[in-house]
C-alpha cells in the first residue's frame, strides 16, 4: 500500500514540484548554487513531516536531533536529485532517481522489520 505511491506518485509530484518549478524560479532570482542551496534545503524541511514533527493529546512536538538530521540527509538527497535532473536536463532522470531511493528505502524497511 506505501510502496507504489512513494515509488510513482511522489517522485513525479516532488520532482515537477521541486526540481521543475522552484529550481527554475530560485534560479531566476539567484546563481545556480545558491538556487540549489536554498531549494535543497525546502526539500528538507518539506520531508520533516516524515520524521520530526509528531503529534499526540499534549501537543505538536519538535524532535530537533532526528528532525535535523533528517532535513539535512532530505537536503542532500535533493541535491543528488537536482545533480541528475541538471546533468541530464531532463526531469525524468530525477524522478528515476528519486523512484530508486525510495524503494531502496522501503525495501530496506520491509527486511528490517518483517
Amino acid at each position: 500500500m506505501i510502496a507504489l505511491p512513494a515509488m510513482i506518485f511522489s517522485p513525479i509530484g516532488e520532482e515537477i514540484l521541486f526540481r521543475g518549478v522552484v529550481q527554475y524560479a530560485f534560479t531566476q532570482r539567484w546563481n545556480a548554487g545558491v538556487a540549489t542551496a536554498v531549494n535543497s534545503f525546502s526539500f528538507g524541511l518539506v520531508h520533516l513531516l516524515h520524521h520530526g514533527i509528531s503529534r499526540d493529546s499534549t501537543g505538536i512536538h519538535l524532535r530537533f536531533v532526528c528532525g535535523s538530521l533528517m532535513v539535512l540527509l532530505m537536503a542532500a538527497t535533493s541535491y543528488a536529485f537536482t545533480v541528475c535532473r541538471l546533468r541530464s536536463g531532463s526531469l525524468w532522470t530525477a524522478m528515476v532517481a528519486h523512484s530508486s531511493f525510495n524503494l531502496v528505502l522501503i525495501g530496506g524497511i520491509f527486511l528490517c522489520f518483517s
